[in-house]
Order: C-alpha cells, then sequence, then structure tokens
C-alpha cells in the first residue's frame, strides 16, 4: 500500500511560499523559492539495491549518498500561452545498487516555473516513494512523510542567480499533504554526462544542461557564468557571488555551446567549469555513410541536434524550451529518430501528452495546423512501431479535435473561420510572417493538413464520417483554390475577417507560394499529373518566396509522392551543406533570417529531415505493414559512392549497401519480409 505523502515547507511558518503560478505565461510577480529536503534511512543491514519514483513541484534536483541521481520530473506537457496546469504530474524512476550500509536522500526543489516548459499544480511539493532491498532479503519502504527535513534557500534568488552570502535557514520538519499522486513516467530517466568546458570557452558542440564550476576565493566576488551557443547568440547569465571557495551546480537547464566567464569583482580562480549534460537514454543504431563529405556532416549534425533535443519531451530547442506545442517540430524529430534509434518511448510519450492536452482544452491548441500534424504523427509511430496499444490512449482526443475544426468549416467543408492559420514556416511572404499568416496566406496550407488529417483518422479509427467529410474537402479543396491561369493553388481567399492577436488582418492580393502547392501535393488532397506539374512549377519558379529547413520536410513528402525525388531532392539537400560547414555545432532554425536582425539559434532539430528523408530515400524503404512486418525496398535516389544504411526495427536491424540507386546487400531480421522493386507511387 502506497504510504508516500506530497511534502513541503509548513504553511504556518512559510505562508508566502505555498502556492505559485501554473506556468511562466502566467506575469504575475511570485516569489521565487529553492527548497532543500533530507532523510537518511539506517536499516541496520547493508543495502543491496535502492528503486524510487520521485517528483517534484515544480522541478527538482535529487541526490543519494552525495551523488546526482537527476534532475526532473518528466515534464507535464502544455502549450504555448497556457497558463493553466496540465491534468497529470509524472515521477521519475530511479535506482542504485549496493551495498551501502545507510541510504542519505537528499532533494532541491524550485518553487516557481522559470522554463517555458516547466508546469506547475500551483503549490510547491516534493513525493518520493520507493524500496530498499537489503541483503538479509528483507524489503523496507522508502517514502517522503512528515519525518523528513526540509529548509528554504534564501541563497537562490533566481534560478540564474546565487548569493553564497545569504543566510541558510535551519532544518525543520517537513508538512504532508494531501494531493493527487504523480503517475510514474512512461520513458527512463535522463542520463548525465559531464563535459568540460576548455579555457577558451568553446565547446565543439551544443549541450542540453546545467552549468558547473568550482570557484575559489578568500574574499568577496561576484562572477557571472554567461552561456552561449554561438558568440553571436548569448544567453541570460548565471550570476554568483560568494566570500569563500565553494562547489557551484546551476538549476537552469540551458543550451550551451560555451561560456563566457565574467569577474565582476575580486580575484576568483574558476576551475572545472563544465557542463553538466543531460540526454534521453540511448545510443546511436541508426547510420546513414554516403562518402560524400558534406552531406556526412549534415547526418552528424542531424544527429547530434536530435540528440539534445531528446530530453523528457522532444525540444523544439534547448534554448527555447518550448512545451507539448510545437507539434511540427516534434512531428520531424519523430521521424528522424525512427532512422536513429530503437527506442520510440518518448515518441509515444509525447503523443499521449498531447491528447491528453487536446482532452482538456476540447481541440484547442496554440499553432492551429500543428494540432492537425499530430494526428499524422501518431499514424507514423503505429507505422514505424506495430504499436497499435496507444490509439485508445488518443480515439477520444483525435475525436475532440476534428469535432473542433468541424465547426471551423463553411458549407462546403472548406476551414474559414479557424482562430488562425498558423503555423505555416518561419518566413516573410508579402510583409506579413508566415508564423501566424493572414487568411490569403494560410488558408490553403491549413485545409491541406486538415484533409490529411481527416483521412488519416478515417483510417485508423476505420470510420465512414471522417472519410465523407475528407472526400468532400478533396472536392471543394480544387474549387476553392485553384487557379486556371497560372496553373496554382492560391494561398486562400482574400475576404476580410476578424482579427486577434494571431490572425492579422486579410491582405487584399492572391498571392501563390511555394508552402501552398508544395502542402496540397503533400497532404494527397492534389495527386497525379496536376501534382507532378505543380511541383515542377514551383521548384522552377524563382519569382516564388523561398522556405525554411523545417518546411523542406513537406517539400520531400511532395516530391516522394510525385515520383520526383531522384531528379530534385538532391539540389534541395545540398542547401544543408554550406550552413553545416559554417557551424556544426548544432542545426541552425532556419537559412533565410525571417526578419531584419533575427539571430538564429543552432539547436533547432525541426530542420533535420535530411536524416530521415535521405537514408529512406537511398534504399526507397516503405513500409507496407505496421512495425516492419512487410517492406518494400525500391531506391528512389543515386549517389556515385557506396552508401551505407542502417535502419532500427522492432526485430532487430535492417542494413543495406547501396550505390548508384541499385541496392548491393540487404538484410534484414527474419521476421520482416523484404520486397524488391519499383513502389506504387
Amino acid at each position: 500500500m502506497n504510504t508516500a505523502k506530497w511534502i513541503w515547507l509548513p504553511e504556518k511558518d512559510y505562508p508566502a511560499f505555498q502556492k505559485t503560478k501554473h506556468t511562466v505565461f502566467d506575469k504575475r510577480e511570485l516569489p521565487f523559492l529553492l527548497v532543500r529536503f533530507r532523510k537518511e534511512f539506517c536499516p541496520g543491514a547493508p543495502i543491496s539495491k535502492v528503486t524510487l519514483l520521485a517528483s517534484g513541484d515544480c522541478r527538482f534536483r535529487l541526490y543519494a549518498n552525495g551523488s546526482f541521481l537527476g534532475m526532473g520530473p518528466a515534464f507535464p506537457g502544455g502549450d504555448w500561452a497556457r497558463t493553466e496546469t496540465m491534468p497529470q504530474r509524472y515521477a521519475d524512476r530511479y535506482s542504485l545498487s549496493g551495498p551501502v550500509p545507510s541510504l542519505l536522500l537528499e532533494a532541491e526543489v524550485q518553487l516557481p516555473p522559470s522554463l517555458l516548459c516547466d508546469i506547475s499544480d500551483g503549490r510547491g511539493g516534493f513525493y518520493l516513494d520507493g524500496i530498499m532491498e537489503l541483503e538479509t532479503g528483507e524489503i523496507l519502504p522508502v517514502c517522503t512523510d512528515d519525518t523528513w527535513q526540509c529548509a528554504p534557500d534564501f541563497r537562490w534568488k533566481s534560478d540564474l542567480c546565487y548569493d553564497a552570502s545569504a543566510s541558510a535557514e535551519d532544518w525543520g520538519c517537513a508538512e504532508a499533504s494531501e494531493r493527487a499522486l504523480p503517475r510514474p513516467s512512461e520513458i527512463p530517466p535522463c542520463e548525465y554526462q559531464m563535459i568540460p568546458i576548455p579555457l577558451t570557452g568553446e565547446l565543439d558542440k551544443i549541450y542540453t544542461g546545467t552549468l558547473c564550476a568550482d570557484i575559489e576565493t578568500d574574499e568577496p566576488c561576484v562572477i557571472r557564468l554567461i552561456p552561449f551557443e554561438t558568440r553571436d547568440l548569448e544567453d541570460d547569465a548565471e550570476e554568483i557571488t560568494c566570500c569563500s571557495s565553494l562547489h557551484y551546480e546551476g538549476f537552469r537547464i540551458r543550451s550551451v555551446g560555451g561560456v563566457r566567464v565574467e569577474v565582476l569583482s575580486g580575484h576568483p580562480v574558476i576551475r572545472n567549469l563544465s557542463v553538466r549534460a543531460s540526454f534521453y537514454p540511448g545510443d546511436l543504431e541508426g547510420q546513414c555513410v554516403t562518402g560524400d563529405r558534406g552531406l556526412d556532416l549534415v547526418m552528424r549534425t542531424c544527429e547530434h541536434t536530435l540528440r539534445i533535443c531528446r530530453q523528457s519531451i522532444h525540444l523544439d530547442s534547448p534554448r527555447h524550451m518550448e512545451p507539448l506545442g510545437c507539434t511540427g517540430d516534434y512531428y520531424i524529430e519523430s521521424l528522424m529518430e525512427y532512422y536513429c534509434f530503437s527506442d520510440h518511448r518518448l515518441t509515444r510519450f509525447d503523443i499521449v501528452r498531447t491528447a491528453r492536452l487536446l482532452e482538456a482544452t476540447g481541440g484547442v491548441m496554440f499553432h492551429t495546423g500543428y494540432s492537425l500534424m499530430w494526428i499524422s504523427m501518431l499514424k507514423d509511430y503505429i507505422l514505424y512501431t506495430g504499436d497499435q496499444s496507444v490509439l485508445p490512449e488518443c480515439e477520444n482526443a483525435i475525436r475532440t479535435l476534428l469535432a473542433k475544426f468541424q465547426s471551423y468549416e463553411d458549407e462546403d467543408g472548406i476551414l474559414d473561420r479557424p482562430p488562425n492559420y498558423m503555423f505555416a514556416d518561419w518566413v516573410e511572404i508579402a510583409g506579413c510572417s508566415m508564423h501566424h499568416p493572414p487568411k490569403a496566406l494560410g488558408q490553403t496550407l491549413l485545409n491541406a493538413l486538415y484533409y490529411r488529417a481527416l483521412l488519416t483518422a478515417s483510417r485508423l479509427l476505420y470510420s465512414e464520417a471522417y472519410y465523407s467529410r475528407a472526400e468532400k474537402l478533396k472536392s471543394a479543396f480544387r474549387v476553392a483554390f485553384w487557379d486556371d491561369k497560372a496553373q496554382l493553388f492560391i494561398s486562400g481567399r482574400t475576404d476580410s475577417t476578424g482579427t486577434n492577436e494571431w490572425l492579422p488582418e486579410n491582405i487584399p492580393d492572391v498571392v501563390f507560394t511555394l508552402h501552398a502547392n508544395a502542402m496540397a501535393v503533400a497532404c494527397g488532397v492534389c495527386e497525379g499529373e496536376t501534382a507532378r506539374a505543380v511541383m515542377l512549377k514551383i521548384l522552377s519558379d524563382t519569382s516564388l518566396p523561398d522556405y525554411q529547413p523545417y518546411f523542406a520536410h513537406f517539400v520531400s513528402l511532395a516530391l516522394w509522392k510525385t515520383g520526383l525525388f531522384g531528379d530534385l531532392a538532391m539540389p534541395l539537400f545540398r542547401r544543408w551543406v554550406p550552413m553545416v560547414e559554417k557551424c556544426s555545432k548544432g542545426l541552425a532554425e532556419g537559412w533565410i533570417p525571417p526578419c531584419d536582425g533575427y539571430v538564429f539559434d543552432h539547436s533547432h532539430a525541426w530542420g533535420g529531415c535530411p536524416r530521415y528523408w535521405l537514408p529512406r530515400a537511398l534504399i526507397g524503404l516503405d513500409i507496407l505493414e505496421p512495425g516492419f512486418r512487410v517492406i518494400r525496398l525500391s531506391p528512389r535516389l543515386k549517389t556515385p559512392e557506396p552508401s551505407l544504411i542502417t535502419v532500427p526495427t522492432p526485430y532487430g536491424h535492417l542494413t543495406c549497401e547501396v550505390c548508384n540507386g541499385k541496392i548491393k546487400n540487404a538484410a534484414a531480421p527474419k521476421e520482416i519480409t523484404v520486397l524488391f522493386g519499383d513502389a506504387a507511387l
């Protein structure tokens, strides 16, 4: 029987430090506090093994016998601009082996959210539940209750400001409270690696983690540690005040490509400057080696950027740390992941957490188009893993989402009154940001995504109703958006619309964009010879506005669907080569700054689609039965040098050697039926 309780500072002693805001999007000024907890367990016999579940509100760091165990909990999810909590908190799993004579557990818990992906239930708390296995065979509980000690740590002024000269509170007894227990996380805890930062301050790669340093001084001093991804993109500084030597461990999770040290006063000596880098556990298993130096550098840079974005959620970037509202980012990262790793529990967890969000909001997400991509992310997860068990957990969310979108339709089934048309791409067109375009620039693209979502849902749920809605939309789509003279789709209607913060006033001019036309083809609402002609036209028309690495995924998908991949995809992939040759510490956010003065970060895996498309195209992989039970290999891309491709599958690794568009060698686990030959386009 579970006896663990949430614990916190006694309310009578610390009434001002009990409650807090749910997310950073709540702009109320509420106090920052870090609270320390500890308890020592001395069972009287050696401890052979300890198994723990730990959670904190909103974030904790855990130590066992003085050794760092991890930082958590797994982020609950959430959405951009959301000020409410999420339906569920999670507890991370930890284990350690003995023998040890006793167990000292210590934790630091941060009260207010400070990262975009931080979610609080609105009150502080620490929770731990577990067991100790003794060498005698006895099993004893390890859990939080009012026998734990606690103390507020007022030395932390924020998670960016530490003043060692401030007074430390004495230890007192924690107070237990009744509240909903956290659910065990569906993923393993992150793994950690200490990455030393050289004297130059510059790392060879960008990492996700916290800053650490030993500071030696015998006089008052103030030091600032300023992390950066690249020298022209510094982040907020961490300021440390001290009067004597200390070991510093930062609490803010950062994107670190290097650190600049500023000494504001005193003469301290900084030693062992490093970043405690965190990664979702697992070694890279997939391989894509082409023999082309530029393309191979693109592959390695994509892999590293994916790795630093795989945390307890897929991050858009460790610099931004956004919640699960950037579904387009996570969708592309999940596709990359299928060709790099065999553990896809993180993708599943993201899908389920997004389903809970959609249920909580009645089908509304900040990025309207991204919410539709979630259904494709679910479909591809089932396709690559064969895991059908996720579908019942998401069925209600699918129905909720598509019911909400039905309320945006006109009488023909066209989306004509959604709350916004975002997200399209990180570019400007006709003086408008395609982050949140007006109707005339975003309507066609959103309707294409809607068609794909309806069609995918009809197949996942065997729903005739969704299929009928998809067919109705497909018929109306050409009538609404096709321009016979241009032989292209317009990007949206030009009638006047309502406006809001994320829906600008409509523009009066008809605009043709690569984005609207490529998405119509990628989503299958435009097919056959018309689709092929559209792609040839938009990729040869230099007057059309350019697109970013993120949107290149949909261009690639359109090329795949039209049979043009082999002819036109390689020049697209080579657009990454100059970018990574300039900086291979991580993927840049884009090719073209979306506005004057914008500096791209270099940790955005949303631009990593070559790591999905290149190996897939080189072997021409199509999965014909979910979970790789039946696949077809029919290369779609030619390279003059031999390429070695390894793809993780649920049964082991699929390995192929290809050269000049032909498979020289292929080996697959016996559970997989492999067909060779032309794919049905």
